[in-house]
Parts: C-alpha cells; structure tokens; sequence
C-alpha cells in the first residue's frame, strides 16, 4: 500500500510540474514574443533609419494583436524604454501609430520604439515596460540574436560574417 502511494504522490509532482511549464510557455512564446491580455506582443529586429557619422538612428517596430473574439482594449507601454548596446544602456522614446483605444479581434497595432546609438555600436536587447491598471508595471525584455553581427556588417563594424 505504500509502494502505490508513493507512485501517486510522485504522478501529482509531475502533474504540478509540467502544469508549470506549459504556464511558462504561454507567457514567453517563442521568438521573443509576449501573451499578455490576450494580446501578442511581438517586437521586430530594428534598423537603421538616419546613419550619422557618429552616431546612427535606429527604429524597431512593436506590434500588438488581438488574439480574442472580441474587441480589447490595447495594453498600455510606457513613453521611455531601455536599449543595451553592448555594455551600456540607452534611453528609447516609445510611441503609438494609432489613436485607437480598442482592437478588434485578429487586428494590429503598431508601436514604435525610436533610440540613437553611437557609430558602430548596435542594439543587443531592448526592454520596454508594460503598465497595468491598479497592478505593478511588468517589465517586456526582447533580445535579438544574431542582431548584433548583421547589423555590425551594415555600419562596417568587427563581425566577420553575417548570420
């Protein structure tokens, strides 16, 4: 009678744990994207829109979808956002393209998030903050690999080939 209890006791441990997992999962999807609100919040690899000789000017698209049946209303991001070049942190200006307040199901907005970095350098992980109503702000982190290297070879930086 012990031998089966154990066996139960460690099928309900397995149960709480892949339970867990698959929780995990659905808020971190995969290719740095977030569920959030029934919204998915997915942030694009960034470019270069104004190369200065200095410094260039970089712009990375986030878009929001409605995942739901009905319409929602858009999560609400903060003005300011964090870029990481490589050992330092850059302040990012974060706007909507749309006025509207809701979305219907299956439809996408746009946010952008516009950042300067000096010559050469280029955007390894950006982090943009999520506010929610009456509840603490939840910090989004997207990181882009390989980013680095391909967009090293457009500002002729040391990466020797692209990925």
């Amino acid at each position: 009678m012990g031998d089966q209890q154990a066996i139960y006791a460690g099928v309900a441990l397995l149960v709480a744990i892949l339970g867990s997992i698959l929780i995990c999962r659905k808020r971190f999807a995969p290719r740095g994207a977030y569920m959030f609100d029934h919204f998915r919040i997915e942030l694009h690899d960034p470019h270069v829109i104004d190369d200065r000789i200095i410094e260039a000017a970089w712009r990375a698209a986030i878009s929001m979808t409605n995942r739901t049946r009905q319409p929602r209303r858009l999560p609400i991001l903060a003005e300011r956002a964090t870029v990481m070049a490589g050992r330092r942190t850059y302040i990012a200006n974060v706007y909507l393209e749309t006025t509207a307040a809701e979305l219907n199901p299956d439809d996408t907005a746009l946010a952008w998030v516009e950042f300067v970095l000096p010559a050469g350098a280029s955007p390894r992980s950006c982090s943009i903050i999520h506010l929610r109503h009456q509840r603490r702000p939840r910090r989004l982190r997207f990181t882009q690999r390989g980013l680095a290297q391909r967009s090293a070879v457009v500002l002729g930086g040391r990466a020797r080939h692209p990925s």
